[in-house]
C-alpha cells in the first residue's frame, strides 16, 4: 500500500545516516501500474549535502511532482493521480562522493491535494470518501457522484432508510487512472437517501442524500477540485445572473482626404482595437447545512472549478473563483445558511487563442 501524498502542500523527503555528509536523490514520477510503467530513467537527479554536520538532508518535491499532474474534467469524472518513487543514495562525503552508506526506497501515490495548517507536515488525510461533507444534495435530474480512493474503500452501499438498494464492490488494479473511483448512482434502481462506504478493517461512514428543493431557476453544477485532489460536485439551485466586462484600445485616425479636402462622416474617427469581453456569473446556493461551509471553504481555495448550467447542453465551462472573502453562516446566527457565490470564466469572450 503506498502512502498518499496531497502535492499542493509542500511534501518533505528527509535522508538520515550517522556517516552522511551528502545525498543524491532520484525521483521518478509516473502514470500507469506501480513499477511496471517506470521509466527507465528518473525525471530528477537531486544531490544535497548536510548542513553543519548534522548527518541529514530534507528534500522538497511536491512542486517537481505537480508538473506531472493536472486535472481536466470536460464533464466526464476522471481520475488523476501520479506515482512517485523517491531512491534516495547516502554518501559519507560531499557531492555523493566517498562511498554509499544507505540507501532509501519509497513509493507514493500523488493526488492533486493539499493540507490544512493543522494538518501538519506530510498530511495523508483520509483514504476512502474524498470529501468532506456528509450531506448530500441531490438534483432531482442527476447522479450523485462519490469520489472514493479505491485502495482502502471496499464497498459503497445505497438505502432508502433501512432498505439496501445496491451495493458496489471496489476493486483496485493498481493503476493510476482509477486509485480515484468516482462511483454513480446510475446504478441504482429506485429512490435512496442514505449512502454507506466500507473502509479499512469494516469501517462505514455513512452519507444522508437529500433532495433538492423545486425551483423556478435553472440549478448550475459547480464542480471543483477539493482538498483531497478529488473532483467535487455541488449545486448552486437558487437565481443567478450573467454580466459580460469588456475593455479596449482607441486611437484617433483621420479620414481627410486633401486631395478634395473632404472626409467620409461615415467612418470612426475614434477607431477601437484590441477589444475583449470578459463574462461573469452571481450564483446562489440553496439552505444547505452549516457542516456545508467545508465545502464552500474548498470550493473558495481550488484553483480548478467548472461550471455547468443543467438546461440540457451538458457544457461544462472553467470558471475563476471571484468572491475573494466570504463570512461563514451558521444556524444560530443565521437561522438558515445560504451563499453568493461571483464567479468569472476563465477565457475571453472572443476567441483569441493563438
Amino acid at each position: 500500500m503506498a502512502t498518499k501524498i496531497n502535492v499542493i502542500s509542500p511534501l518533505y523527503v528527509k535522508a538520515s545516516n550517522s556517516s552522511l555528509a551528502s545525498a543524491t536523490m532520484q525521483l521518478y514520477i509516473y502514470t500507469g501500474v506501480l513499477t511496471t510503467n517506470k521509466p527507465s530513467t528518473a525525471q530528477y537527479t537531486i544531490t544535497k549535502n548536510e548542513i553543519d554536520s548534522n548527518n541529514y538532508v530534507v528534500f522538497e518535491i511536491s512542486e517537481l511532482v505537480r508538473d506531472y499532474l493536472e486535472v481536466e474534467f470536460n464533464g466526464t469524472h476522471t481520475s488523476y493521480s501520479v506515482w512517485v518513487e523517491s531512491d534516495i543514495t547516502m554518501y559519507d562525503a560531499a557531492d555523493a562522493g566517498g562511498s554509499s552508506v544507505g540507501t532509501s526506497n519509497t513509493d507514493y501515490i500523488a493526488l492533486d491535494g493539499y493540507g490544512y495548517f493543522t494538518d501538519s507536515i506530510n498530511p495523508e488525510l483520509q483514504r476512502d470518501a474524498l470529501q468532506s461533507n456528509l450531506i448530500i444534495y441531490k438534483d432531482a435530474n442527476e447522479d450523485v457522484i462519490l469520489p472514493v480512493f479505491a485502495e482502502d474503500t471496499n464497498t459503497v452501499k445505497y438505502f432508502q432508510d433501512a432498505t439496501l438498494r445496491h451495493t458496489v464492490t471496489i476493486t483496485d488494479n493498481g493503476n493510476t487512472n482509477q486509485k480515484i473511483q468516482y462511483i454513480s448512482s446510475s446504478v441504482v434502481t429506485g429512490t435512496f437517501n442514505k449512502i454507506v462506504v466500507n473502509y479499512g478493517a469494516g469501517t462505514d461512514k455513512t452519507f444522508t442524500v437529500e433532495e433538492l428543493q423545486c425551483s423556478k431557476y435553472t440549478p448550475i453544477k459547480a464542480t471543483f477540485v477539493n482538498k483531497f485532489g478529488a473532483l467535487q460536485d455541488m449545486y448552486l439551485e437558487l437565481k443567478s445572473t450573467e454580466s459580460i466586462n469588456t475593455q479596449s484600445e482607441t486611437y484617433k485616425s483621420s479620414s481627410l482626404d486633401l486631395s478634395t479636402l473632404t472626409y467620409d462622416v461615415n467612418k470612426h474617427q475614434k477607431q477601437t482595437f484590441d477589444k475583449l469581453g470578459n463574462e461573469t456569473i452571481v450564483a446562489n446556493t440553496g439552505y444547505i447545512d452549516e457542516s456545508f461551509n467545508e465545502v464552500i471553504k474548498q470550493l473558495m481555495l481550488s484553483e480548478q472549478v467548472w461550471l455547468e448550467k443543467l438546461d440540457g447542453t451538458g457544457d461544462a465551462f472553467p470558471v475563476n473563483v471571484a468572491t475573494q472573502s466570504l463570512q461563514y453562516k451558521t444556524s444560530v446566527n443565521d437561522k438558515l445558511v445560504q451563499y453568493t457565490l461571483n464567479f468569472e470564466y476563465a477565457f475571453d469572450k472572443i476567441n483569441n487563442v493563438r
